[in-house]
């Protein structure tokens, strides 16, 4: 079940599904597949790492270095949140 949306997400066909049922604007660009490319790959990522951590060996209360991954999550989260800022503030 994810924590997000409460439903199942290989019941609703996963990531690729998703993707099948975007629409494409005639106006998209190649900067619009860029970023439809680089959105699709961080959800994908997040979905296999849930999936990942319903297996008990797998869950992240079993990690030794769990420090270490929280510090490197933060630095990628804080690249995440610079990216949103320039996008934000991208002209129209």
């Amino acid at each position: 079940m994810d924590s997000f949306t409460g439903h199942r997400w290989e019941e609703s066909g996963g990531f690729r599904a998703a993707a099948r049922r975007s629409p494409h604007d005639e106006r998209d660009t190649p900067a619009d597949d860029c970023a439809t490319a680089f959105l699709s790959a961080v959800d994908e990522a997040l979905w296999v790492l849930l999936d990942a951590q319903r297996a008990p060996a797998c869950a992240f209360a079993g990690a030794a270095r769990r420090h270490e991954h929280i510090r490197q999550l933060r630095r990628l989260l804080d690249r995440l949140h610079e990216l949103l800022s320039q996008w934000q503030k991208a002209p129209p």
